[in-house]
């Protein structure tokens, strides 16, 4: 092995050694809350809202129902959040205390969406 390539390798082994510690790190400490939206009778409901709150911080995040009733949030840091569901002509649905640790995929089931009157 000539000297050159020699010094080469060492260079590359040191470089990985050092960016080894920081890719370990940057592994992800996130999670999902992840459900599903339907009415009384059981039938999905399609485009609801769904808010996703980090009771600690109050930072919030929103998202829609799909087509099938599911939704899914995800990159959640661990902690307690509350999830609330609004659906025009539907009652608001709120549930507190939802707890999520690093890296786990909660779902937290259906959710059934009582009808409401014509101001909900």
């Amino acid at each position: 092995m000539s000297r050159l390539s020699c010094r080469s390798w060492v260079l590359f082994c040191f470089a990985t050694a050092l960016l080894m510690p920081s890719a370990a790190f940057a592994q992800a400490v996130t999670g999902t809350i992840s459900g599903t939206i339907a009415d009384a009778q059981g039938a999905v409901v399609p485009g609801a809202n769904v808010t996703v709150t980090n009771e600690a911080t109050n930072v919030a995040r929103e998202v829609v129902s799909d087509v099938r009733g599911d939704f899914q949030v995800t990159n959640l840091h661990p902690g307690s959040y509350t999830v609330k569901v609004e659906m025009a002509s539907f009652r608001r649905y709120e549930r507190k205390n939802i707890v999520l640790s690093a890296v786990e995929r909660l779902s937290i089931g259906t959710i059934a969406l009582e009808v409401g009157g014509l101001g909900e």
